[in-house]
């Protein structure tokens, strides 16, 4: 795959494998990287013997990061230099000599990050490390206990080291120079109880990082005899992290700690304590930054057992400027009275964990969280609340409630085991607001059960409600929705119910208003509805019936008007529109409708869709008086259906010599949907191509699977047409 690559850069290679490889093999594939300015270079392999790098790696100027895993020496070319190498990672590797590693880290002048994981010092005597640039510093040494552990004397210069993690065995003498600017080390020294006493190396290594100002450390570097008492003081320490992962630490020793850590700000225990033993908290010993600087003290695993109990006895009774605890995954129902503490800023709180790792997300801001709700539907909101304590209830804050019940389900299950599910998501919710509230259901509803839902969400300030209802009798809606000041979209569905209109009806803020299978009872009725909408900015009717219709607001800037079923009942009427302000209109109507349209000066688009069920009847007057209403538009669709009203003869319209003066002058672009090479269309086609001397495109979409089988024919056909327009580009696609 390398090889196939063209000249581009290759910014990163990783390889990874478990196979055993060539060294000539793997030679070919950094060679191939380097020719293409390899930057990052990342290579997990097993060799089938003692791998020779190119000599031409340890001189690539492209370099910027460079991880090797080799189980294998290294052997480090004379001419070496990695004038860019800001990232080295050596993950078992096997160094040959002390100036191998020497020549290796000179030469290496911008060098940052070095990681030295579980590699191989049995052929060293001391390990220096001097990279005046280095920033971040990592030796692990954690499993290999004294065979080939890093068993040397190691020498740290580096002026500006900011992190140092160093996890090995007490087998090795640290011993650290000029370390000024670091500010965060991480400490995990393990040491056999057989061996000599190594108290001198540990408090070596702890004194070449007492400035820091953030500490990890483990346990058991901690364990070793008569260490405590003999510890420097870290004056800059802010932040001290213990971990206690394998051994506890007496409470007593912990007061020795901590009395060494005068600016202790954040405490944080990642496991738990010495379980037997207790001492240490009746002696008086009480650490200074208990009184002066302490504010947050976390215990992960917190298990209440009684040392912890013990601890935080002692802990909320002295510190007197802490702020917060956190305790770790178990919990019970806490009574300050119980431990009263000292500090009046004082806030206890639980953490929540998942398996063995912390929760994060648990961890977040309430609203944060119910940010991240808001992207789950309802029901996978609702399911949150198995995942912990914390999420238990947080679903009941959510601003959308969108329940919807499918065909299929409803017909399954009629137990109105969905209309209790919403009922006590209604009933749980609390007293935050609702945004929106979206409810169908193909099961038969009393009104009184509904009417309770649309009350319940009336109380949550709602913006906007969706039903979509099947009512068993008549309902009568509760009149607070008729009043409901909060409202900002309403859409009802009431399935060929009566939609009654109280008096005092009055939508002072309702801007999108949509009525599906409402039947009016008249036009007063309807014009009261609408005139009682004073900001109403959208108005759909869907399939709804009535005798007589005036729509006049004149803040309205949409109108959607569909009628799906051939019913001469429905909207069999005569419609007026008066919309001053009205910019979209949308008609899918039966023919038997008369449009009256009054000044509706300001429409942009229109799409108009009439179909005629009664033949013997002229319609033609009524097509024409509702085109006649929107002539002055930019946009208009308008279906075949709608123009079979003329009833004209095809053979003499194209016989006609005259063509629109549109052909000659503006018309760019034509789009024929459904095309199916019928003689109508085609008439059509060749009359366009012929006239049309501006013609830029001409689109034919077709959706006839023998249309898809000669697209590639057709196309060549329709492309052999005449055309006034050179530049006319004819476009046939299918699907």
């Amino acid at each position: 795959m390398i090889h196939l690559l063209r000249l581009a850069d290759i910014k990163r290679l990783a390889i990874k494998s478990s196979e055993v490889v060539n060294s000539s093999r793997v030679n070919s594939w950094i060679s191939a990287s380097m020719r293409h300015n390899i930057e990052e270079l990342n290579l997990s392999l097993r060799w089938k013997a003692q791998p020779v790098l190119p000599c031409h790696l340890f001189t690539c100027q492209s370099l910027v990061a460079l991880k090797l895993y080799m189980n294998w020496s290294l052997k480090v070319p004379s001419l070496t230099h990695f004038s860019n190498l800001k990232t080295l990672e050596l993950s078992h590797v096997t160094f040959s000599d002390d100036n191998s590693t020497q020549h290796l880290f000179s030469s290496c002048p911008v060098l940052q990050e070095l990681a030295l994981v579980k590699c191989g010092w049995k052929n060293l005597k001391t390990l220096m490390i001097c990279i005046p640039t280095l920033k971040r510093l990592t030796i692990e040494d954690e499993d290999l206990w004294m065979q080939d552990a890093l068993s040397c004397v190691t020498k740290i210069y580096a002026a500006n080291l900011i992190h140092l993690c160093c996890i090995s065995y007490l087998v090795v003498d640290f011993r650290l120079y000029d370390l000024s600017s670091l500010v965060d080390a991480s400490i995990g020294l393990y040491y056999n109880p057989s061996a000599e006493d190594v108290t001198p190396q540990v408090l070596g290594l702890l004194s070449g990082v007492v400035n820091v100002k953030k500490l990890s450390i483990a346990s058991y570097t901690l364990e070793v005899e008569n260490l405590l008492d003999r510890l420097p003081t870290f004056y800059n320490l802010t932040h001290f992290e213990l971990n206690l992962e394998f051994y506890g630490l007496c409470l007593g020793d912990l007061m020795v700690l901590l009395e060494k850590s005068p600016k202790l700000e954040f405490l944080n225990f990642e496991k738990g304590f010495d379980h037997g033993n207790k001492d240490g908290y009746t002696s008086g010993r009480v650490p200074s930054c208990f009184k002066s600087s302490l504010k947050t003290v976390r215990i992960a695993d917190f298990e209440e057992d009684d040392a912890e109990m013990l601890f935080i006895m002692f802990l909320l009774r002295n510190a007197t400027v802490l702020e917060r605890g956190q305790m770790g995954e178990r919990k019970r129902q806490r009574d300050d009275s119980v431990h009263p503490h000292s500090s009046e800023n004082i806030e206890l709180s639980e953490e929540q964990n998942v398996g063995e790792g912390n929760d994060i997300i648990s961890s977040l801001p309430e609203n944060v969280l119910h940010h991240i709700l808001s992207f789950l539907s309802t029901k996978d909101a609702i399911r949150s609340s198995v995942l912990s304590t914390k999420w238990k209830y947080l679903w009941t804050s959510i601003a959308n409630i969108d329940l919807k019940e499918t065909y299929h389900l409803a017909g399954e299950k009629e137990d109105g085991s969905f209309l209790d599910f919403v009922e006590r998501v209604l009933l749980l919710h609390d007293a935050s607001d609702i945004k929106s509230l979206t409810l169908s259901s193909y099961q038969l509803v009393d009104s009184s059960r509904v009417n309770s839902w649309i009350s319940a969400s009336i109380r949550h300030n709602i913006k906007e409600l969706h039903l979509s209802l099947h009512w068993k009798t008549q309902p009568v809606l509760p009149c607070c929705l008729f009043t409901c000041q909060s409202l900002v979209v309403l859409k009802l569905s009431i399935m060929d119910w009566a939609l009654k209109v109280p008096c005092s009806t009055q939508f002072w803020n309702l801007k999108t208003l949509e009525l599906s299978h409402v039947t009016f009872s008249d036009d007063n009725s309807t014009q009261h509805l609408f005139s009682s909408c004073p900001v109403l900015q959208e108005l759909a009717l869907l399939n709804c019936g009535w005798e007589t219709i005036t729509i006049c607001i004149p803040s309205l800037k949409s109108l959607t008007l569909m009628n799906e079923y051939e019913l001469p009942d429905v909207l069999s009427c005569v419609t007026k529109i008066y919309a001053a302000n009205l910019i979209h209109l949308d008609c899918s109507c039966c023919l038997i409708v008369d449009f009256h349209l009054y000044d509706l000066s300001s429409l942009v688009e229109a799409s108009i869709c009439l179909y005629d069920h009664l033949p013997e009847r002229d319609v033609t007057p009524r097509v024409l008086g509702l085109l006649t209403g929107i002539s002055n538009i930019k946009k208009l669709m308008i279906t075949s259906q709608t123009l079979e009203g003329f009833n004209p003869s095809v053979e003499d319209f194209w016989m006609l010599r005259r063509v629109p003066s549109c052909f000659a002058s503006s018309l760019k672009t034509v789009c024929i949907v459904d095309f199916d090479k019928n003689p109508v269309e085609m008439h059509f086609i060749r009359f366009l191509l012929k006239n049309a001397t501006v013609l830029e495109r001409l689109t034919l979409r077709s959706y006839s699977q023998d249309m898809k089988q000669q697209q590639q024919k057709v196309s060549s056909q329709l492309n052999k047409l005449p055309r006034a327009s050179k530049s006319c580009v004819i476009e046939l696609t299918t699907t």
